[in-house]
């Protein structure tokens, strides 16, 4: 079932809270930073903004009680997402089979690669190859969700 209206409301208001706060956190410590400088610097009586810096030390401990609070969201995906990676990957197969975009498109896929490091294997003549980029990101997300998949429908991983 695809989220509706409220919830796509009831995220976003979620969102610009937790941004909301975040930036009330960055104000404090900016706070509680000048008010550090005020004193190591000798700019004038410490004194003077001792209750300040308790204030704000005060509501930064808030602020974070209120931050870590917050339950931590799995990311969200749109429910359209499946079908357009799957339109996705047929455009590149048809892409990968045309002689004239193949070049194109083996320079598309090598962006994606970081790099490639190669170690060697627990067994002698072999070596285990690692692909470090947003490729291996891509391709770890979907094993992963083949795997939780496969499990789900009874077949094995």
């Amino acid at each position: 079932m695809a989220p509706g209206i409220g919830d796509t409301v009831a995220r976003l208001c979620r969102t610009v809270e937790l941004r909301r706060r975040n930036f009330r956190l960055q104000q404090v410590e900016r706070g509680i930073k000048r008010c550090l400088d005020f004193i190591t610097g000798g700019d004038g009586d410490p004194g003077s903004v001792r209750e300040q810096l308790r204030e704000l030390e005060s509501r930064k401990r808030e602020l974070l009680t209120e931050l870590q609070s917050q339950p931590i969201r799995a990311v969200e995906l749109h429910p359209n997402l499946p079908d357009l990676y799957r339109r996705k990957i047929i455009k590149l197969k048809e892409i990968l089979d045309d002689e004239a975009t193949r070049p194109q498109a083996f320079d598309v896929i090598r962006s994606l690669i970081g790099h490639i490091e190669v170690h060697l294997g627990q067994e002698r003549g072999h070596c285990d190859v690692v692909v470090v980029g947003a490729l291996a990101q891509f391709l770890a997300f979907a094993q992963q969700k083949t795997t939780a998949g496969s499990s789900r429908a009874g077949g094995s991983p």
